[in-house]
C-alpha cells in the first residue's frame, strides 16, 4: 500500500538498529498516526505524522500522542542503510 497524505501508519522507533518490528513485548517501540504530508526542509523527505498511539517497551504511553513526528520517507539512504521503518496499517483487519 502506498503511503500518502491521510494514510494511517505505524513508524518503528528502533528498527534500523536491529530491534525489529515487534508489536508486543519489551522490544515493541513505535507510534501510530495519520500522515499529514511530506516535508523536505532538511535535505531529505520526511513523513509528517500526527501521533494517535505511542507504544514504548510494549506499553501504551501518552508522551507522544497528539505530537508530530518526522521519520524519513521509506527508501531514503541513511547511515544504517535504506529506510523502511514506516508501514501502512491495513484497517480491514
Amino acid at each position: 500500500m502506498e503511503i500518502t497524505t491521510g494514510t494511517k501508519v505505524r513508524s518503528f522507533d528502533f528498527a534500523q538498529f536491529g530491534s525489529g518490528r515487534d508489536l508486543t513485548g519489551d522490544r515493541a517501540c513505535y507510534v501510530e498516526g495519520i500522515v499529514q504530508g511530506i516535508d523536505s526542509a532538511v535535505g531529505y523527505d520526511r513523513y509528517i505524522i500526527k501521533v494517535t498511539r505511542d507504544v514504548f517497551g510494549g506499553q501504551d504511553m501518552d508522551r507522544r500522542v497528539g505530537e508530530t513526528v518526522y521519520p524519513p520517507v521509506n527508501g531514503t539512504l541513511a547511515i544504517s542503510g535504506v529506510t523502511d521503518y514506516v508501514e501502512a496499517i491495513n484497517e480491514s483487519h
